[in-house]
């Protein structure tokens, strides 16, 4: 089985405007300070010691996130997200478009903590925010995604839901598969016996694609849940891994026909 699927890369559509990013910006910004802000800062803080103020906190986030979005005339094809409840820690594991990408989810899962990289502190309204909500950051060192990963593994096994990108990186603009995935998130899902769920987005790269410094608006994107997996039926993280992009690569195959 191969890790990648098509890797050719179709064209972007145009125009992309500047003032459209300044739009959501502006969005983001009076949605997520004037009404969850609050809400987050007191879950983020007491919410450490008093966990149901941090799911109300979380829970307020996911209402603004729903409320950004819908102010923004993206078009959907199929948006089917299925947060899973288990007993057991649970994984999600995606391929990665777009800064849109993380917006999407957070619309679905109220205790979601996503692994981001430490560039998004300095995005105005966003950076605040996503610290305040507790969000795991990662530099561009080994050392900076390990540690990541440890406080990832910290709050699986409190009870939270963790969002990483296997790829690390968005693909480029167009690109058709995805591209090779790591294996420290499967070693750290078969450390903690998690349930890993993979989830699949397409066309945010069509929205606002990976150096682009424009949004365009009516892109077709495409959010789904595929069917989860126990990482103790698997007897590596390579194998687990494999499985996982290769669900994610036939869904990508089968929107693309």
């Amino acid at each position: 089985m191969k890790w990648h699927v098509n890797t050719q890369q179709v064209p972007v559509e145009a125009p992309f405007s500047k003032g459209l990013l300044v739009y959501f910006f502006l969005c983001l910004g009076v949605v997520f300070t004037l009404i969850s802000m609050p809400f987050v800062i007191i879950g983020g803080t007491i919410g450490r010691y008093y966990r149901p103020l941090f799911l109300f906190g979380r829970w307020t986030m996911k209402v603004s996130a729903w409320m950004l979005m819908g102010l923004q005339p993206w078009h959907f094809t199929k948006y089917r997200l299925r947060p899973l409840s288990s007993d057991r820690p649970v994984l999600y594991v995606s391929n990665h478009r777009s800064h849109l990408d993380v917006f999407f989810y957070l619309t679905h899962f109220t205790t979601l903590r996503v692994i981001a990289k430490s560039a998004l502190l300095k995005v105005p309204f966003l950076g605040a925010f996503m610290w305040l909500s507790r969000q795991i950051f990662t530099g561009n060192s080994i050392e900076s995604f390990e540690e990541a990963l440890a406080e990832a593994k910290r709050g699986l096994l409190a009870g939270d839901q963790v969002l990483i990108f296997p790829e690390l990186t968005r693909c480029e603009a167009g690109f058709l598969g995805t591209q090779r995935f790591q294996l420290s998130p499967f070693h750290l899902a078969r450390e903690v016996d998690a349930i890993v769920a993979p989830l699949c987005i397409w066309g945010t790269d069509q929205a606002w694609p990976k150096g682009m410094l424009g949004i365009r608006f009516g892109a077709n994107v495409e959010l789904h849940s595929l069917e989860p997996m126990d990482s103790r039926e698997f007897t590596s993280a390579k194998s687990l891994a494999l499985e996982a992009q290769t669900r994610i690569n036939q869904k990508l195959l089968e929107i693309q026909k």
